[in-house]
């Protein structure tokens, strides 16, 4: 069911790019990401920001954890595994086979060693989706760890307040 791939998309979350200092080839960090480096602010800011455009605004899969994922990615999600190569086998099927799929990140927090991504996962345009909120732990410059939680958009609800 694609809903529930845009929801388990979304909450496998954890990349996103575009730094202020460029990347070299995949798997190169910028610059300021250099390996060994404390989550400094900037650290942490530039790893937020290069991982929002790349896999949540561009769908860049491979760059995004090759650049700003650690090899060794611990994973919360019961239905994924470890590893950052696991993560790309994973999603890159799923954008390869749902191009109109989308994520839209309305709220970003940055608190060392957090990123907290409030998003809207979709499948397509008129798919209500799934809320989700990731929450990635960044150590040395690197996106460590992952926890996810999402919550189907449902199509009437009683609410009429938006959930995002």
């Amino acid at each position: 069911m694609l809903l529930r791939a845009a929801a388990l998309l979304a909450v496998l979350g954890a990349g996103l790019g575009g730094c202020a200092d460029a990347a070299g080839e995949a798997g190169d960090p910028p610059a300021s990401l250099a390996a060994g480096k404390a989550a400094e602010p900037e650290c942490l800011r530039e790893v937020a920001e290069g991982f929002k455009t790349l896999f949540y605004d561009q769908g860049k899969v491979r760059e995004a954890y090759e650049t700003f994922v650690a090899e060794n990615y611990i994973q919360h999600n019961p239905m994924a595994q470890d590893g950052r190569a696991a993560a790309i086998a994973f999603l890159e099927p799923i954008y390869r086979n749902n191009p109109q799929h989308r994520m839209t990140v309305h709220r970003m927090i940055v608190e060392d060693p957090y990123i907290v991504v409030h998003l809207h996962g979709q499948s397509s345009p008129d798919d209500p989706g799934a809320a989700a909120v990731d929450i990635l732990r960044v150590e040395d410059c690197r996106i460590v760890e992952h926890w996810d939680v999402t919550q189907s958009v449902p199509d009437n609800p009683p609410n009429p307040r938006a959930m995002f």
